[in-house]
């Protein structure tokens, strides 16, 4: 699984043109000038966000991104990373973000210079999330039950998945992390729940902890993002024996493993200041609303919320064919409509639960925050919550086989 995400992955990285996938400028200047030794940029009056300074051959051409929002614009407007007559800085609106990311995407940016580098951190940014998807068909095929576990594998290579996987984006980090964890968290306490032992766990530990970094560190929501994944897990896979394993001795180090990045990612936030700050009216939809409207909103925009996170590319100015929507629709439902018509009763109220979490919560969120940051919400941010409808979904299918 992990060579055909790393495959589609690079496919993508290399198709792609520069900048061309949403904030990608954003976050490749984040990770070339902290590789180059500025984790956190400076404030300039007048300029609204974080400035970094970028070295030699990496100046930045306003043209660079002219095809942004256009999709009737060729890529060929642009100019290239380092060409001469750009800026040796930018502002950045990530430049105070977690530096974890950052700093494995960028070392291709210490031995490349422009457009090259960006290619280079692409392709490195494929490698990990691609790994990270490895283990997690690793978890997914490890169990006697998995007859389903194919498809629930499978949905990880969905096109907007391997989109944002081949990109300078965090965004692909925190899905391949949310999906290890999600594979890697159920086959452990499936473990737990049949042998009542730890023995043979250290696999699916090592993963679990892996995806809880990942995933705590993509972004600000992170650590939350990583309890509401092991809080469903331990709903779908039983309260008692997941509790019971929870208490042991052995289950402690691994626990203090998952702890420390998120805590790490927490401090990071608080003290790096990449808290939304209060938004102005013309910045996002919305702004200064009360939670009832926001929440509203939210409800209405979920089918569009749902195509995008199925695949809308470009700077969210470019859709799949309708054809490719429904023949993705048709694939995801497989497991899902299977599960909801075919599992027991206990069964179908987990899975409910999971499936209600994954359209509440964004609307939750969004709902508390809007009167400061507006609509900001994209559809892509909730593809770990969809993630773990199909993996729950495949799992209980599985163990009826």
């Amino acid at each position: 699984l992990g060579m055909i995400a790393f495959s589609l992955s690079a496919l993508w990285a290399i198709a792609s043109p520069i900048f061309s996938v949403p904030d990608e400028n954003a976050h490749a200047t984040k990770a070339i000038a902290q590789a180059h030794g500025q984790v956190i940029g400076y404030e300039v009056d007048g300029i609204r966000h974080i400035v970094v300074d970028l070295p030699p051959g990496f100046e930045y051409p306003p043209s660079i991104v002219c095809y942004a929002f256009m999709p009737e614009v060729p890529a060929n407007c642009a100019s290239a990373l380092g060409d001469s007559g750009g800026t040796p800085w930018f502002n950045t609106w990530v430049g105070s973000y977690n530096p974890v990311y950052y700093a494995l995407v960028g070392l291709p940016s210490l031995v490349l210079d422009g457009n090259d580098a960006v290619y280079g951190m692409r392709l490195v940014s494929a490698l990990v999330n691609s790994l990270l998807i490895g283990l997690a068909g690793y978890a997914a095929m490890r169990h006697r039950h998995r007859s389903w576990a194919p498809l629930g594998a499978l949905v990880v290579t969905s096109p907007m998945i391997v989109y944002f996987s081949g990109a300078v984006n965090p965004q692909g980090f925190e899905i391949a992390g949310a999906f290890l964890l999600w594979w890697a968290g159920i086959r452990l306490a499936e473990q737990w729940r049949e042998t009542g032992r730890p023995q043979g766990s250290t696999v699916l530990w090592v993963s679990v902890v892996l995806g809880a970094l990942a995933v705590s560190n993509a972004r600000a929501t992170g650590p939350l993002w990583t309890l509401v994944i092991l809080f469903l897990v331990v709903i779908v896979t039983g309260w008692r024996s997941s509790w019971n394993a929870l208490l042991t001795r052995h289950s402690a180090p691994w626990l203090a493993a998952i702890a420390a990045p998120a805590l790490f990612s927490v401090g990071w936030t608080l003290w790096g200041g990449s808290l939304s700050n209060q938004a102005e009216v013309s910045d996002a939809p919305l702004v200064n609303a009360s939670p009832l409207v926001g929440a509203w909103y939210m409800m209405r925009e979920t089918p569009n919320w749902i195509q995008q996170a199925s695949g809308f590319f470009g700077w969210l100015d470019t859709p799949l064919p309708a054809a490719l929507y429904l023949l993705f629709y048709a694939v995801v439902a497989i497991p899902v409509v299977t599960a909801l018509a075919s599992v027991s009763r206990n069964e179908l109220a987990r899975l409910g639960a999971v499936v209600l979490v994954a359209f509440a919560l964004p609307i939750a969120i969004q709902a508390i925050s809007v009167s400061q940051t507006g609509i900001i919400w994209q559809g892509r941010y909730g593809i770990f919550l969809y993630l773990g409808v199909v993996v729950v979904a495949s799992w209980q299918l599985s163990r009826h086989d």
